[in-house]
């Protein structure tokens, strides 16, 4: 898996002996065509300490602690439960935004997360969001559309029982996979199975059977740029967010907006994702919002420049 499916490349690390830790950099590019206008671009992303989740087998990117020294204290803490949209009363361009969501464990599929970047109208907004699809058995007659990374046909005279079986352990199998969907003959004429690197929105369609990897709840993070109002690209960037048995009721998300750059770790960095969103100065606007009703605690922090 790549280590952020976001603007970033050219990753270098380093171990620093004084604190025993594997520190790594990324260069952090432009995603829009105006960057020789400015006079300059692309930038140092923010330091990351790598470590192994032994239970999960994954990287873990976390942001250094040093970066707590640029936070303008005391904060503003915020615990409550919703549901919905709500604003969390700050607007700022430098920002620290680090909560903590209870989401609910009955939910078939939910999605809640953070706003960022949302314009004085709210017309325009960034979302920092989480995916959740919970499917212990395979779902008949609905499709997940989109996010499809390989499709592949059955043969006409073999059943659907044994194709859904086979389309669902070739998921369990794959790294990238975390849904698919199965489609039955004649809609195309050969049966399908569809293998997903998302989590689309169930969709009603009596030819399909969905599920996901190793019928379990599956999660996504992503940075959502489709009305965020950027001059940039404006597609949107997904990872995986692995979950290991301690992480089964709540989702941390950690994120630092930097003007026009927009860093996110969820669970301590399970997933990272940096992006960019060039909106007007004005779009600082920050709030939460959820499908479903969840708790919701943590704190944000406004940040001083790293040059002062």
């Amino acid at each position: 898996m790549p280590l952020d499916p976001g603007n970033v490349y050219a990753s270098k690390s380093f171990f620093d002996y004084s604190t025993g830790r594997q520190i790594l950099w990324s260069w952090v590019q432009e995603d829009d065509n105006q960057y020789q206008s400015r006079g300059w671009a692309g930038m140092q992303s923010l330091p990351k300490v790598l470590t192994i989740d032994r239970e999960l087998n994954w990287l873990v990117q976390t942001p250094a602690h040093e970066l707590q020294l640029l936070r303008k204290y005391p904060g503003t803490r915020y615990e409550y439960p919703f549901v919905g949209t709500k604003s969390l009363g700050i607007q700022s361009n430098q920002v620290e935004i680090k909560l903590n969501f209870e989401y609910d464990l009955e939910a078939v599929s939910q999605e809640f997360g953070i706003l960022v970047k949302q314009s004085p109208d709210e017309k325009h907004v960034t979302k920092i969001s989480v995916m959740s699809l919970n499917l212990s058995t395979p779902f008949y007659n609905f499709d997940l559309p989109g996010a499809d990374y390989r499709d592949f046909n059955y043969d006409l005279n073999s059943t659907d029982a044994t194709n859904v079986k086979n389309c669902s352990q070739t998921c369990d199998t794959e790294m990238e996979c975390v849904t698919w969907t199965y489609v039955k003959k004649g809609d195309p004429v050969y049966p399908r199975c569809s293998l997903k690197s998302g989590i689309p929105k169930l969709h009603p369609n009596s030819y399909c059977i969905s599920g996901t990897k190793n019928s379990d709840r599956v999660f996504t993070v992503g940075v959502i740029r489709e009305n965020s109002g950027t001059d940039g690209a404006s597609g949107n960037q997904v990872a995986i967010l692995p979950m290991g048995k301690k992480h089964k009721t709540s989702v941390e998300l950690n994120v630092f907006v930097d003007h026009s750059v927009v860093e996110v770790f969820a669970d301590e960095g399970r997933a990272v994702i940096t992006s960019r969103v060039y909106v007007p100065e004005t779009y600082n606007g920050i709030g939460v919002y959820a499908s479903n009703a969840m708790d919701m605690r943590g704190w944000v922090y406004e940040m001083e420049s790293c040059w002062q």
